[in-house]
């Protein structure tokens, strides 16, 4: 919290009184009063154990202002002992009934990036911008959220789970290639194949202060599936390394990178590259995002190598307290030895989330459209392929089993190709469990 403790006592000034923020002032709340003003003693004699316990009683009061109080009370009481992660849940649970509250989400924020947690701090901070800020408290939060970015100079977020598979390679259902005329015979390897298997992630990042305004951020990302066929395992690794840097308000990364992929436990693919990435706010609750990227792959397959060029440019926007939008636009160009495998694809997605009591859901939808740049010799057609993502999903952030967050998505993909080789459909599930360290 060192580095950026002002701003937080900063903020923690405007968070109001909880009895100015929820209105209580009429006779049936006396006793909950005198409650809150036992618990304010137990706190300054150092007694906090009997004053959360009192506070946790009030928050299953019958009265939903009352409760409000009570939860707010008990976020600022365990803020004040360092139980960043109980404060959230506190917070986060007088949101639920309470959504516009803007006292409790910028306390929510506070929470977060104390905890460690500066992505999903900046989220609530857009989120309350979007339900309206008084122009002090703004200029504030404002400068809460420039500081965010490095108040962690490392950390790992890791997924465990199961994935039901409908297609889990990826491949035709069609058990026959039609090859000039001819029909080939596919085995059961190049077929689509479903399965149960452990799917887990992993994204660690260490960022190295090097002056004012410049970090150094070195980032490893790898995901993997996992079958007891070995020969449908997929492990795909990915590193970064370079500057951060602002400019103006836009956040600038410049990185060397590298990726690496195997498959069936023999590696597929892997090379090096660069990229560039910048992030900038759009008044209060909005956030512009660009990148470009370059990378020389060499495949298992020869023909395959080559030169790939990508860019994106994403937007995205708290449309209310509850509700958060995202879209985003891609383009790649692929180079290789052989036209077959070169080919340029475009493609965009929307994704909104929602927070819905304890949980948050979200629906995403993505099209991509990949054109080849030449046929394969052996069916005499080049790649025109069309796929549709669908993906729903739901987290519980308040529901944890030894500290691990459940979250649930659906995935739908639909191929489209004039090749059979290329078409085909899969529905995934995954149950998984995270957290950030």
């Amino acid at each position: 919290m060192g580095r950026f403790s002002g701003a937080l006592l900063a903020l923690a000034a405007v968070l109001v009184s909880p009895n100015a923020a929820y209105g209580q002032d009429n006779e049936a709340v006396l006793a909950a009063q005198q409650v809150f003003v036992l618990a304010e003693a137990y706190q300054r004699d150092s007694r906090t154990g009997d004053a959360e316990a009192l506070l946790e009683a009030l928050t299953r009061d019958r009265d939903p202002e009352i409760r409000a109080e009570a939860r707010f009370r008990l976020g600022r009481a365990r803020m004040a002992h360092q139980d960043f992660e109980g404060a959230a849940e506190a917070f986060a649970a007088l949101l639920e009934e309470k959504p516009d509250a803007q006292p409790a989400r910028l306390a929510l924020a506070q929470a977060l990036a104390a905890g460690g947690k500066p992505g999903a701090a900046a989220r609530q901070l857009r989120r309350a911008r979007a339900g309206g800020l008084p122009e002090d408290v703004q200029r504030l939060v404002d400068r809460f959220g420039d500081l965010l970015r490095r108040s962690r100079p490392y950390g790992i977020n890791v997924e465990l789970g199961l994935a039901p598979d409908s297609n889990i390679n990826q491949a035709t259902s069609s058990r026959t290639l039609d090859i000039g005329g001819f029909p080939l015979a596919l085995d059961e390897s190049g077929r689509a194949t479903s399965g149960v298997g452990l799917t887990a992630s992993a994204d660690a990042f260490a960022t190295v202060p090097l002056g004012s305004g410049l970090s150094w951020v070195n980032r490893i990302i790898g995901i993997g599936s996992f079958y007891r066929q070995e020969r449908f395992n997929d492990l795909i690794l990915s590193a970064s390394s370079g500057p951060e840097f602002n400019l103006g308000k836009a956040v600038v990364r410049p990185a060397a990178t590298y990726s690496w992929r195997q498959v069936g436990g023999k590696r597929y693919s892997h090379g090096f590259g660069s990229s560039l990435q910048v992030l900038a706010p759009i008044g209060g609750a909005s956030q512009v995002g660009g990148s470009i990227s370059i990378s020389d792959q060499d495949y298992r397959i020869p023909e395959q190598g080559g030169l790939q060029l990508a860019a994106a440019i994403s937007y995205e926007r708290a449309l209310s307290p509850r509700l958060y939008g995202r879209m985003e636009m891609t383009v790649q160009r692929v180079t290789a030895e052989a036209d077959a495998y070169a080919s340029t694809s475009f493609g965009s997605s929307l994704s909104l989330s929602r927070d819905i009591g304890a949980a948050t859901v979200y629906a995403q939808a993505g099209y991509l459209r990949t054109e080849g740049d030449g046929p394969f010799a052996l069916f005499g057609k080049a790649r025109a392929d069309d796929r549709v993502d669908l993906s729903f999903g739901a987290a519980w952030k308040r529901w944890s089993i030894g500290g691990l967050t459940p979250i649930v998505r659906l995935q739908q993909t639909f191929n489209s190709s004039p090749l059979d080789l290329y078409r085909f459909k899969r529905t995934r599930a995954e149950i998984v469990m995270t957290e950030r360290f």
